[in-house]
């Protein structure tokens, strides 16, 4: 991939992620967790199913014949599982800008193990516009975090489950960093959510009520599994291919700045409120992930006009 298309990912995401919080926040409100993540996923793993047979169909099937690698993912996809269930539900008790405000908490210590544990994370980390760039992103992320006035014991509650969750959400995105090497993110994504899938197929069946896709209306229907397929695109296969080619950092930086949108498509679409401070804090993360962008874009211009000169 080139360099402007790398560029653009995050971007891509940062954009696009919002919706997919919207989607299951407005699934929940009409299915249980068990239900609605079964038929998320089963829809979201047609959609990369597809994606895989156009674009990687050879690395699939042999991932698909590597026993040792499907434990792992079988593994990752336990822990993704427990904290998918865990955001939902907080999801139904708090909101879709709660949900996305919780993630934010993850991801200082995802850049700080990202920069540990592996030698390109520490080449993104260096530079005192990288330093600038975190420090902008922090300060805005902290006002955010800080932002939510009084909550009631439901609220409360929701805070804890998705507090809880973004713990194995981060911990799921940095051995997605490991796994990937070596592999197309394509298919990891796609083995990863029929995986997801049978588990949530499991969870429905025993605590859910999967009859309920009966009795709720078409259009509704409709709705949540299209926010299935484009969730797992966007959420799982976008995200793993950002993982796989810029990095946990630059995944965690784009993350950062999900919440803020996440506010504005709640605010026309669900009627959640979104304050001046929240507003102020979301432009200030902005503003520190582009300057990372920028950095990073400067950095591999830097290092390839040698190698044309």
């Amino acid at each position: 991939m080139n360099r402007p298309g790398k560029i653009a990912l995050p971007i891509l995401y940062t954009l696009g992620a919002p919706i997919i919080t919207i989607g299951i926040r407005y699934g929940t409100l009409h299915y249980d967790v068990y239900t609605l993540s079964f038929f998320r996923y089963i829809c979201g793993s047609i959609a990369l199913l597809f994606i895989c047979l156009a674009t990687c169909r050879a690395e699939l099937s042999d991932l698909l014949r590597s026993h040792r690698e499907l434990a792992i993912l079988a593994a990752l996809a336990t822990v993704s599982f427990v904290a998918q269930t865990l955001f939902v539900k907080g999801l139904a008790l708090t909101s879709a800008f709660a949900g996305d405000l919780i993630l934010l908490l993850g991801q200082p210590l995802n850049i700080l193990l990202a920069v540990l544990l592996f030698r390109d994370e520490r080449e993104i980390a260096r530079g005192p516009l990288f330093i600038i760039a975190a420090a902008l992103v922090l300060v805005g992320a902290s006002g955010m975090i800080g932002s939510k006035p009084g909550m009631e014991s439901g609220y409360a509650s929701g805070i804890i489950l998705l507090i809880v969750a973004t713990i194995g959400i981060s911990a799921n995105s940095l051995a997605t960093k490991h796994i990937t090497r070596g592999r197309s993110a394509w298919a990891i994504s796609a083995a990863s959510s029929w995986l997801m899938g049978a588990l949530f197929f499991i969870g429905s069946i025993v605590w859910g009520q999967p009859s309920d896709l009966t009795r709720t209306p078409a259009l509704i229907n409709t709705i949540v599994f299209a926010s299935g397929a484009y969730g797992l695109v966007m959420g799982i296969g976008l995200a793993t291919l950002i993982i796989k080619q810029l990095g946990v950092i630059v995944f965690s930086f784009s993350t950062l700045t999900v919440p803020f949108f996440t506010g504005l498509l709640g605010y026309f679409l669900l009627g959640e409120t979104l304050t001046i401070r929240q507003t102020a804090c979301g432009a200030v993360i902005i503003a520190g992930c582009g300057l990372l962008l920028f950095r990073m874009y400067a950095s591999r211009a830097m290092k390839a006009r040698p190698a044309r000169g």
